[in-house]
């Protein structure tokens, strides 16, 4: 099995790879990694989602992911008209395909490290119901706007996991 820091830096490499890859590959977007290691700053027009990743016998893994709407429209454009693009619905499936799509290759790299985890379905979360101060791992996308101006916060992930293996509940970092 991988140590705790080793899996943490695998996790950290595929979630700035998949999100990258999602909104560049799949949907015409030009998306980098903008910064590791920052907390979280609330800010109006932003589509959130959860994800749970639970595993046999433990604690859950979590991922929170917050979307700038802004950047959720303009992904959708390539998609839809523009009346369809800012509908709040079509900015959520996005949000919820991106969760998925990292949600299933972390959960794959967990598992093959040992772990037995499943996956739920992307949920639609609020404002302050993420578990503030337990993110193991933290990271900022920035994208380019409608102006082609760069905008930093485009995509925000926060993910928490507990080793199945330690008594109480030990954070794996």
């Amino acid at each position: 099995m991988t140590d705790k820091g080793q899996l943490f830096a695998e996790i950290s490499q595929i979630v700035a790879a998949t999100v990258v890859e999602t909104f560049n590959g799949m949907f015409g977007q030009s998306v980098v990694t903008a910064s590791v290691g920052h907390e979280a700053q609330a800010r109006e027009g932003r589509t959130s989602v959860g994800l749970v990743l639970k595993n046999e016998g433990g604690l859950p893994a979590r991922f929170y992911f917050s979307f700038d709407d802004r950047m959720l429209a303009l992904t959708a454009l390539n998609f839809f008209s523009t009346e369809l693009s800012n509908d709040p619905h079509i900015r959520n499936d996005i949000a919820a395909a991106v969760a998925n799509i990292v949600g299933t290759r972390v959960k794959n790299c967990l598992n093959a490290n040992g772990y037995k985890f499943e996956m739920t379905f992307p949920y639609p979360v609020q404002p302050g119901e993420a578990e503030a101060g337990l993110g193991a791992l933290h990271m900022h996308f920035a994208y380019n706007d409608a102006s082609g101006q760069v905008s930093d916060g485009g995509v925000t992930v926060d993910f928490t996991i507990r080793d199945q293996r330690a008594a109480g509940g030990e954070y794996l970092h």
